[in-house]
């Protein structure tokens, strides 16, 4: 940006943070020197109110007459030269009459591009305080002289404070930077500011300000923060005490002016707050130092007036007394030098504060030319055809243009915007004076021979003259081309998984864990009787479930919750019409990005048809095996008596078709036992008849068949166990996990068997060093009818086996599982509890 543009008329933002700014600030213009702009600070100065904005400085402040200050300033704006000047006294109006106040204050020339004066920019800083105090130090000096011996401490004490005010350099940055949003994510934090936090860009920019200073909490400066967001109000505060700690945790204390300004959007809302820090440690811990000093040489002042009367009681004592008298002055004397050297250095520092002064209102010049390198797209548009002032890198790339494009009308340079909204819309803020914001637009524009669909947030924001009008527009964008297209793909997604709960009848419902409200889909309504009811609380959702399923439904989504697994219940609900239904329902829980549980998502489905199938199954495979229990038994008798006599036949195939035969009624014999063993679990008559069993013995002696077939060696290990239990069902439990090895791991031939106690329970464990079993499988070996798929292997059975292992075990209070991964072999278990019934 050239110059000229950065002397261009400024921007209402910019005179807002000049007039919130805590050092008093004023601006002049032509050789009468016409008072243009005046902050509160320096009206005060002044002693007059905004009516002077406008007249020329000699006839809106006549006191001024005979001192030099209208010269200074006509000098300024003749040879563009700055001037500057410290601790200079200045007659001026107040309430009580004319005061004579002292500044630091410094008179700068605005230039335009052809070097003549624009402006003239006037900061000030009230120094008469510290004149008093440099006033007051020197008449302390003099009541010094009638110190003595009695006080050497007092005196040691303050040659002390003296030599710890002398170490003291004080300096005064001032830092600037944008905190944006609830989070306060610090932006654009200038160097002033990096001093003071310590800190260098890469660790400040971009990040939350509670994250970079976490010991602000519990400090007043979040809440104040959080009130210039919520209420739109700035906040201006002098001489508060900060405990920051540095890059390496240590905490120091300082202490600063500041202001906290709110920054709005085009809607008026508070989008971002500007702070404004002045760094006034030294001056404080000075001025600490001199009031101790002062107090100090107070009660040494008030102890020699007590002394002076003791004096008068004898004229011995007090001649001796004067001569320790002359001793003492030399020392004070020595002191009145230090004391003068501290002034110089308090001199020096103030020289330093009117330095971060002048870097400050060059700082603030900047900002004109800040949007340059901002990464946020942003342009200038001037006037009513909107010709590009200014565009940044950035914006010329989303346009997909050259720098060459500036100096000319939008129309012209982006010719592709025709017939699109934009050059209406920025036509209407800039005759209404309007802002305007858009969110989620689509914009065809041109990249080289590609027309682009893209899509952006955006701000159109009017500047407006002295005169009331808009003389330029700034535009801000901000490219969401990715979001909305993820935003649309996620809107697709959605309609994809309603079509597919929809076809498959499945209902879908959502439990709020934190209103523990339920919200159920149409499908989820049918299936639970509801007629329109799309909410309901927790409570009413599980009064739908009959008494003997809802205790377990609720144990299992709270189980759910606690663990994050996912849980599955199946009951019988009834409708209104009568009729009995079987309901199926499964969900899991979701997360906050914290790790709490936030949801919990369900799925319903009527099963009622599949509870009839296999309810119609179940009794035909009861009458079945009933009716053919007893053929089965006579031939199978046959083919015993049979065998006693093979050796006798005279055909040797006789021999092994009678052996093959007995076989394959042993296994048809199972299927039958297996199918009368699922029919009394059905109907609930399975009974135990418990005894005290010794795991030991029962796992060396079962299985009799598997050893003196010889291909695989039982191993058993483990305590000897004793317990209550149903001796032939155990034995059966253990008697199908060592045939599944042998049958599914035939490879391996060492399979393990063993019993320990693990808290109130004994766990039984049968280990094979087979394939292992798939993980997606496992969850499912212990349901009914169902069969592992063993890669291409084809195994006889109806899948009944281990869900009767499962009945049986959990008919003994206990529980039943397997583990296992692929190429290390599978581990079959169960516990039975060691009290007894």
């Amino acid at each position: 940006m050239t110059e000229k543009q950065i002397s261009a008329p400024e921007p209402n933002e910019l005179l807002n943070v000049l007039m919130h700014v805590n050092e008093a600030a004023a601006i002049y213009q032509g050789e009468d020197i016409i008072i243009r702009f005046a902050n509160q600070a320096m009206l005060s100065f002044w002693g007059k109110g905004p009516e002077v904005i406008g007249q020329p400085i000699a006839k809106a402040i006549p006191e001024l007459e005979g001192q030099p200050f209208e010269d200074l300033l006509k000098q300024v704006w003749e040879t563009g030269r700055t001037y500057e000047a410290q601790s200079a006294p200045a007659n001026l109006a107040s309430s009580s009459g004319i005061v004579t106040r002292y500044f630091d204050y410094a008179y700068r020339a605005i230039l335009d591009g052809q070097g003549q004066t624009q402006w003239i920019l006037n900061t000030a800083t009230d120094v008469s305080e510290r004149i008093a105090h440099q006033q007051e130090i020197k008449e302390n000096r003099d009541r010094e002289v009638i110190a003595n011996e009695r006080y050497e401490e007092a005196n040691r004490l303050l040659s002390a404070s003296d030599y710890r005010m002398k170490q003291l350099i004080m300096s005064s940055p001032v830092g600037l930077t944008l905190l944006r949003g609830k989070d306060f994510i610090i932006e654009m934090p200038n160097n002033h500011m990096l001093r003071i936090w310590g800190r260098n860009r890469d660790q400040v920019e971009g990040m939350r300000l509670l994250d970079v200073f976490p010991e602000l909490i519990g400090q007043p400066f979040p809440d104040m923060l959080l009130k210039v967001l919520n209420e739109g109000e700035p906040i201006k505060i002098s001489e508060i005490a900060v405990d920051i700690n540095d890059i390496h945790g240590v905490t120091r204390k300082i202490y600063v002016n500041f202001a906290y300004e709110p920054l709005f959007n085009a809607k008026g809302e508070v989008e971002a707050v500007m702070a404004t820090v002045v760094d006034i440690t030294d001056i404080v811990n000075i001025r600490k130092e001199l009031e101790q000093g002062k107090q100090k040489l107070q009660e040494l002042v008030e102890a020699l007036e007590v002394s002076n009367e003791e004096y008068q009681a004898t004229n011995e004592e007090l001649n001796a007394l004067n001569e320790e008298f002359a001793v003492t002055n030399e020392e004070l004397q020595a002191s009145n030098d230090e004391v003068k050297a501290l002034t110089e250095l308090l001199t020096e520092a103030n020289t330093l504060l009117t330095s971060k002064n002048v870097e400050l209102n060059q700082s603030l010049k900047k900002v004109f030319a800040m949007f340059e390198d901002s990464p946020a797209p942003i342009a200038l548009l001037a006037g009513r055809d909107l010709v590009i002032d200014t565009a940044n890198p950035e914006i010329l790339r989303l346009w997909g243009k050259t720098a060459e494009v500036i100096g000319k009308p939008l129309a012209e340079a982006i010719p592709e915007l025709k017939g699109q909204p934009f050059l209406s819309l920025l036509d209407d803020v800039f005759t209404s004076g309007q802002s305007h914001l858009g969110k989620g637009v689509k914009a065809l524009l041109k990249h080289g021979d590609e027309l682009l669909e893209l899509y952006f947030n955006f701000t159109y924001k009017p500047l407006i003259g002295q005169d009331g009008k808009t003389h330029s527009i700034l535009v801000v964008a901000n490219e969401v081309t990715d979001q909305v297209k993820a935003k649309q793909q996620i809107e697709e997604a959605f309609e994809q998984l309603n079509f597919a709960l929809e076809v498959s009848k499945l209902g879908a419902y959502e439990l709020d864990l934190t209103t523990d409200i339920v919200r159920c889909n149409a499908n989820c309504r049918k299936d639970l009787a509801l007629e329109n009811t799309e909410e309901l609380s927790l409570d009413e959702f599980l009064r739908l479930v009959p008494p003997a399923d809802r205790k377990l439904l609720d144990t299992q989504m709270q189980n759910s919750i606690q663990s994050g697994k996912p849980y599955q219940v199946e009951f019988q609900i009834l409708w209104p019409d009568g009729s009995r239904h079987w309901i199926e329902t499964s969900g899991n829980v979701r997360y906050k990005e914290d790790g709490t549980p936030s949801k919990l998502i369900g799925l319903t489905a009527n099963i009622t048809e599949q509870k009839a199938f296999d309810q119609r199954k179940d009794d035909f495979l009861s009458i079945a095996s009933h009716e053919l229990k007893t053929p089965v038994t006579t031939l199978r008798a046959s083919l015993q008596m049979l065998g006693r006599i093979k050796e006798k036949l005279a055909s040797p195939m006789a021999e092994k078709l009678i052996e093959t035969s007995l076989q394959n009624m042993e296994r048809f014999t199972a299927m039958i036992d297996n199918l009368l063993n699922i029919n009394r679990l059905t109907q609930g008559q399975m009974s135990l008849d418990k005894s005290v069993v010794s795991l030991r013995e029962l796992l060396e002696n079962c299985c009799s068949n598997v050893k003196m077939d010889g291909k695989h060696d039982l191993i058993v290990a483990g305590e000897d166990i004793q317990l209550l239990a149903d001796k032939n069902r155990i034995d059966q439990v253990i008697t199908n996990f060592v045939n599944n090895a042998v049958k599914y791991a035939s490879s391996g031939r060492e399979i393990y068997l063993s019993a320990e106690i693990e808290g109130d329970f004994a766990k039984i464990r049968v280990k094979d060093t087979g394939p292992g079993i798939p993980l997606e499988q496992q969850p499912h070996l212990f349901e009914r009818y169902w069969r592992a798929d063993h890669s291409g292997h084809n195994y006889s059975g109806l899948g009944l086996g281990l869900f009767i292992c499962a009945e049986i075990i959990r008919a003994h209070g206990g529980q039943i599982g397997v583990e296992s991964n692929l190429g290390e072999g599978a581990t079959f278990w169960f516990t039975l509890p060691l009290g007894a019934d």
